[in-house]
């Protein structure tokens, strides 16, 4: 970067940071901060010297993503290169920018984008009640153009989310928002469909229930029904998720509230009850995500392009950007990216 001046871990930032102490070279980057933890690793603000920037580094667990060595992690290391090779060849405006992907003391570590803000679940929480739909929809749109983006790369999310949808807050405007933590981390194959089934199996559910039978928070209601069957994750599965977020975000709930997993797979195993047209939404809309809900995976709309097209009927721009003028509340942000 020429004369550009390098920015190295002050004294404060030299203590320890969850067992490795600040300025801990990872490959060539220095952590910073710890910024969270996901199901396969955790998130570090790191500082890249040779380019003179932060990133977000996010360390993954032993034994996740593969590591050369056997059949099996060769298998899952080179599947996770070639996913992050494509994401970072991926130049979309609403997909974190994959930089880097290597080993640190038999750890994957894989280096990307940091955005500084807030998720799509955290915004939720803050505006609720305050935003309107067609506002909502924006954001949706642009997330689902992402994530179409992606798919067009060749890559299958497996994990979308409102947690996973990062907003960079700008003042009024219309928040920049990208897609994160694309599953580059997830097993592939038989192993992928046992992580799946055993994720979902896991304890701790939203109500404090555990047990075998409990949910975990989050993602076993925004799967597919197909991927709890074994079934590998597609397109298909990427667009229940995504219609469930729209859901979620435009009703105002989740469209399955089943608190244990037998009790959730049997509502995701039937047919939805339609959206209400008292909830105020448009017919074209409501149609838009129940397609996107059906139980079987053909009768989904067959890519996130036809699903966007069918999204185009919202309003202006213009009137897009007013009621974002209209909307009050207080930017909250944390550096987080998945």
């Amino acid at each position: 970067m020429g004369s550009a001046e390098i920015t190295l871990p002050t004294r404060r930032e030299a203590a320890a940071v969850d067992g490795f102490p600040r300025g801990q070279a990872i490959g060539r980057y220095l952590l910073l901060d710890r910024l969270g933890e996901g199901g396969v690793g955790e998130v570090f603000a790191a500082y890249d010297p040779h380019l003179d920037r932060r990133v977000a580094l996010k360390l993954l667990r032993q034994g996740e993503g593969g590591q050369p060595g056997t059949a099996a992690s060769d298998q899952d290391w080179r599947a996770l290169l070639r996913e992050a090779q494509a994401l970072a060849r991926l130049s979309d405006p609403h997909v974190v920018a994959v930089h880097d992907v290597g080993v640190f003391e038999g750890r994957t570590f894989i280096a990307m984008e940091i955005v500084e803000g807030l998720d799509l679940a955290s915004w939720i929480e803050r505006e609720r009640g305050k935003y309107r739909w067609p506002q909502a929809l924006g954001l949706l749109r642009a997330a689902g153009a992402g994530l179409a983006a992606a798919h067009a790369a060749g890559v299958i999310h497996r994990d979308f989310k409102p947690a996973n949808v990062l907003l960079r807050e700008q003042g009024g405007r219309e928040p920049d928002v990208k897609v994160g933590d694309f599953g580059l981390a997830r097993r592939h194959g038989d192993e992928a469909r046992a992580a799946t089934i055993t994720m979902a199996r896991s304890l701790a559910d939203t109500t404090g229930t555990s047990g075998p039978d409990a949910i975990p928070p989050g993602t076993p209601y925004y799967m597919a029904p197909e991927l709890f069957d074994g079934a590998p994750a597609s397109v298909r599965s990427d667009i229940y998720a995504f219609c469930v977020t729209m859901y979620e975000v435009l009703v105002g709930e989740r469209p399955h509230r089943g608190t244990t997993l037998t009790a959730l797979l049997a509502e995701k195993h039937k047919a939805m009850p339609a959206i209400p047209a008292s909830i105020g939404l448009p017919r074209w809309l409501i149609a838009t995500i129940e397609r996107g809900l059906v139980v079987d995976p053909r009768a989904r709309w067959p890519d996130m392009t036809s699903l966007l097209g069918a999204l185009r009927r919202e309003r202006s721009p213009r009137a897009r950007a007013l009621a974002w003028l209209a909307v009050g509340g207080t930017a909250v942000g944390v550096a987080w990216a998945f």
